[in-house]
């Protein structure tokens, strides 16, 4: 999952970064690094995440996407 599509799940979801991280047990500084790309989203967290999605109604960003 890349920084872009991180960002753009926590935005289709309405919530700051804070909430975000709150959201996913992670801290700030964790969403930070994973949205300027310095760091990646563990596949567990990537899946909860989806979950979280899914229950809005949304998809995941990218899902549509070529690879």
């Amino acid at each position: 999952m890349s920084s872009e599509e991180i960002r753009e799940a926590r935005e289709a979801l309405g919530l700051t970064q804070i909430e975000f991280g709150e959201m996913l047990h992670v801290t700030l500084k964790t969403v930070q690094d994973w949205e300027y790309g310095r760091r990646k989203m563990l596949k567990i967290t990537q899946k909860f995440l989806q979950k979280k999605l899914e229950e809005k109604g949304l998809q995941m960003p990218g899902a549509n996407r070529p690879s």
